[in-house]
């Protein structure tokens, strides 16, 4: 891949796919101290549109949020449909899944840049007025991993939906 001249900026999200985000939300709040995390149910029947490696797709997933400094943690559990969670969580088991910029400035001319060279969106959902999320596939290319980019480019703008659960 020849160096395509824009550049990520902070990664300022990482995300697991896992089996179940309670359990593994329970075990950041007991090592880590990060007791509270706003949880959502992402279904494709809020989207305009919802794909999977470019074709329409149901699907449901939780995902759930926490800060750790400027990082935002996610869990993602999926739960029906064709998503990259749900390929991984049967693939691996739980683990580090996708990292992302979700502040780039600009985002979309960051996935056409990478997707001109032959990354793919593994998975895409548009939520109307809210967010466009854009799951890149650059396993390949990066050494096993996905990258999630957002437009537009308000960091962490999807978790102020849901609601915030408390683990002691």
């Amino acid at each position: 891949m020849k160096d395509l001249g824009v550049r990520l900026g902070p990664i300022n999200h990482v995300a697991m796919a896992v089996k179940d985000w309670e359990k593994t939300a329970r075990g950041f709040a007991s090592l880590m101290g990060l007791k509270t995390w706003r949880k959502m149910e992402i279904p494709s029947a809020i989207m305009e549109k919802a794909e999977y490696y470019g074709k329409p797709s149901e699907f449901v997933w939780i995902s759930a949020f926490a800060k750790l400094g400027d990082t935002l943690i996610e869990l993602c559990q999926p739960v029906s449909g064709d998503t990259i969670f749900a390929d991984f969580v049967n693939q691996h088991g739980d683990g580090m899944q996708h990292v992302g910029d979700l502040s780039h400035p600009e985002p979309l001319e960051l996935v056409r840049k990478y997707t001109s060279q032959g990354v793919k969106i593994a998975n895409y959902c548009k939520i109307p007025g809210v967010i466009e999320l854009y799951y890149l596939d650059t396993r390949e290319q990066l050494g096993g991993m996905f990258l999630e980019v957002v437009a537009p480019p308000t960091f962490a703008q999807i978790a102020a939906l849901g609601e915030d659960v408390t683990f002691e």
